[in-house]
C-alpha cells in the first residue's frame, strides 16, 4: 500500500500503544487482521471510541466473535474460518 501511496502502519495495536501513533480521525478505514478475537476487540472498541465515523473491517473467527465485533461498532466481520462474510 505505501507503494501507492497510501499511508500505512503496521503493528500489533492490541498490546502496544500502535493506536496512539496513527490519525485516526483522518483515517478512511481501519483494518483489524489480528486473529485472537479478544485482542481484535480491543482495537475495534478503541478506534470507534476514537474516530466514530471511521469503516472499520475486521477478521472473526467464531459466531459469536462475529457478533460481538458488530455490536462494538465494526462496519464489516469477515470470517475466514467460517468462509462467510457477516453483514
Amino acid at each position: 500500500m505505501e507503494r501507492q501511496g497510501v499511508p500505512t502502519l503496521y503493528g500489533d495495536a492490541a498490546n502496544s500503544d500502535i493506536l496512539s501513533h496513527v490519525r485516526l480521525k483522518q483515517a478512511r478505514a481501519v483494518v483489524v487482521t489480528l486473529p485472537d478475537e479478544a485482542a481484535a476487540a480491543m482495537v475495534v472498541a478503541t478506534a470507534r471510541a476514537e474516530a466514530p465515523h471511521v469503516p472499520i473491517i475486521v477478521r472473526a473467527a467464531t459466531p459469536e466473535g462475529v457478533g460481538r465485533l458488530f455490536s462494538l461498532g465494526a462496519l464489516h466481520v469477515i470470517s475466514p474460518e467460517l468462509e462467510v462474510d457477516w453483514r
